[in-house]
């Protein structure tokens, strides 16, 4: 079930990181905010979709005339049952997995010190804006 999952996020990294860089070099200095802003969401919408269809791979297969003259032999006498070993796209799910919580993890710490700033500071209203007050 998590094989499925790591050629998504690979594709979806990269198509964010796709956007990213076009963003950097066309758009990050111009002043239509608007439009940039509806391009980087257009990125997200993308690195969503776009790895869910697949890409068709034409592989070419010739056949080959003759026998080879091989025999094949069961070696299932010596074979014993196998540990779970850890394998390459196991590692990177794991690194992955505790990269996101440690970036949920500071969010939540950067939420509650918020919190705590919004309960303890001095607070003024003006219309719809609550203004906090904070010491230096």
């Amino acid at each position: 079930m998590i094989e499925p999952i790591l050629p998504y996020l690979l594709k979806a990294s990269g198509i964010l990181l796709l956007f990213f860089l076009a963003y950097n070099l066309f758009l990050s200095r111009e002043t239509f905010y608007h439009y940039n802003r509806h391009f980087l969401l257009t990125g997200i919408l993308a690195a969503f979709l776009l790895p869910l269809f697949p890409i068709p791979k034409y592989i070419e297969v010739v056949p080959v005339s003759g026998s080879m003259g091989m025999e094949i032999t069961s070696l299932s006498d010596n074979t014993a049952a196998l540990a779970p070993t850890l394998t390459l796209d196991s590692l990177i799910i794991i690194i992955y997995l505790a990269g996101v919580l440690y970036c949920l993890g500071m969010l939540g710490i950067q939420l509650a010190s918020l919190y705590r700033i919004y309960k303890i500071g001095n607070k003024a209203r003006e219309g719809d804006l609550t203004y906090i007050q904070l010491e230096d």
